[in-house]
């Protein structure tokens, strides 16, 4: 199995349970406020928690367990400003790939590859923080594609994209080969992209039909 998540507690919510397989993809809804977010970041260990996750076969429990694995994780945050670290598009895009293999030419060509597959090559010497909220949001993707990963935590991946744009994200993630977990505002989007619906409520999380 890929993630088991036992009697998760934080809180907000508790008794949170789930066994994810090896490259399957589910949606988690929920009301404002329930924890969606705050879920996403306790599994990355961001977050203080109560129970066990365990991930790759590993039961994470220290910052160090975390560190581990950060390199076999891609995750786009709710607000993408919070991602930006660097001055540039292409320095943002390619900067996982990069800190990982410190190879820098095969990083940045990666890095103009996929700047290319989602239309905005046009964008690689602009600051990340001056784009617009669609432009942010595709350059935080991405980052979080760039290295791999072997599962993908998505908070609500088109806020502002445009129908365009969308499709695109949408193209990407049905070819992406591992686990995702997508937190889902747009339910249509999500309905293409993953196998199942979970939603999250304060005493737990609960498998939904669509």
């Amino acid at each position: 199995m890929a993630i088991i998540l036992n009697n998760l507690k934080t809180d907000i919510f508790a008794n949170v349970n789930l066994d994810l397989k090896i490259n399957e993809k589910i949606a988690i809804i929920g009301q404002n406020g329930s924890g969606k977010t705050t879920l996403l970041r306790t599994i990355l260990g961001l977050y203080k928690s109560k129970g066990d996750i365990n991930i790759f076969g590993q039961n994470l429990k220290s910052k160090d367990d975390f560190k581990k694995i950060y390199s076999k994780i891609g995750y786009l945050f709710q607000d993408s400003d919070d991602s930006f670290i660097t001055s540039s598009v292409i320095d943002e895009v390619a900067f996982n790939l990069y800190n990982l293999n410190d190879d820098y030419e095969n990083a940045y060509k990666k890095a103009e590859q996929l700047l290319e597959e989602f239309g905005i090559s046009d964008l690689k010497d602009k600051l990340p923080i001056k784009l617009s909220g669609g432009q942010k949001r595709v350059v935080a993707i991405c980052a979080s594609l760039i290295h791999n990963p072997d599962i993908l935590l998505l908070d609500e991946p088109t806020n502002h994209l445009d129908k365009e744009m969308s499709q695109i994200v949408e193209k990407k993630l049905k070819e992406y080969h591992g686990n995702i977990i997508l937190i889902a505002h747009n339910i249509e989007f999500a309905k293409k992209v993953v196998d199942k619906f979970y939603k999250l409520e304060s005493n737990g999380l609960i498998e939904i039909e669509i």
